[in-house]
């Protein structure tokens, strides 16, 4: 639609040119975490949406209501992961409660098979941690650019700040996760977990990296130079 609008005013405009929404482009990068995430994630999803009592459940052993999802709202499912991975260490209390009131059956059956696994158990962890700090940066830059206000001005910088992130990338808590997995487990290796964990979220980092240094450039580059340029017509 920006396509065909530019198109029938570039007869007078000659040289506009279509800019893609930054704030959805950022969003997209979510859908490439993977890995026991999505399994576990997609059950926790459904279970809150389709149990009521879940909900009070869940609320009353921990004080805080389940984060919703939503289609519509930009890195819902990272904010549903997010309040997950701080609250983990209630989540079996939680299904054992669960397993006494049998709630949501059918649902409930999926998650105990879940923890019956120790090792995607600890991958899920992992994979909590490491899309909570990896995410933390696109989140913060998908609701800048999605503001009002000159935002011609930031663009560039603040996309540069998460390519730059993404480049050094800093997983504090997937450390601390590791670490507390070395503490209960000795045959574990904090190192080979981080690495695990960096894993499951290199796709993601791959795909805003190929868009911002590649599928991107030309646009950006208009954005690199209104900030460069833009001081000078003020004065």
């Amino acid at each position: 639609m920006n396509q065909a609008a530019l198109n029938r005013i570039r007869f007078i405009l000659q040289k506009t040119f279509n800019v893609v929404c930054f704030s959805r482009t950022l969003d997209t990068v979510g859908n490439h975490f993977i890995a026991n995430l999505t399994e576990f994630g997609n059950l926790w999803i459904r279970l809150f949406s389709q149990s009521h009592k879940a909900g009070l459940m869940w609320k009353e052993l921990t004080g805080s209501k389940p984060k919703s999802y939503s289609e519509t709202r930009w890195w819902s499912r990272w904010e549903v992961n997010k309040q997950l991975m701080e609250q983990f260490g209630d989540v079996q209390r939680f299904i054992d409660d669960m397993v006494r009131e049998n709630v949501a059956p059918q649902i409930l059956r999926q998650l105990v098979d879940f923890f019956s696994h120790l090792n995607k158990v600890i991958s899920l962890k992992l994979e909590l941690a490491a899309l909570v700090d990896a995410g933390k940066v696109f989140v913060k830059a998908t609701y800048i650019l999605e503001g009002d206000g000159p935002l011609v001005l930031s663009c560039f910088e603040t996309l540069q700040a998460v390519c730059n992130a993404c480049q050094n990338v800093h997983l504090p808590n997937v450390h601390a996760v590791a670490v507390a997995i070395v503490d209960a487990d000795p045959t574990q290796n904090v190192g080979a977990l981080e690495q695990e964990a960096k894993r499951s979220v290199q796709p993601a980092i791959e795909c805003f990296l190929r868009k911002f240094n590649v599928d991107l450039r030309n646009t950006l580059s208009a954005f690199k130079a209104a900030r460069i340029r833009c001081p000078v017509t003020m004065q």
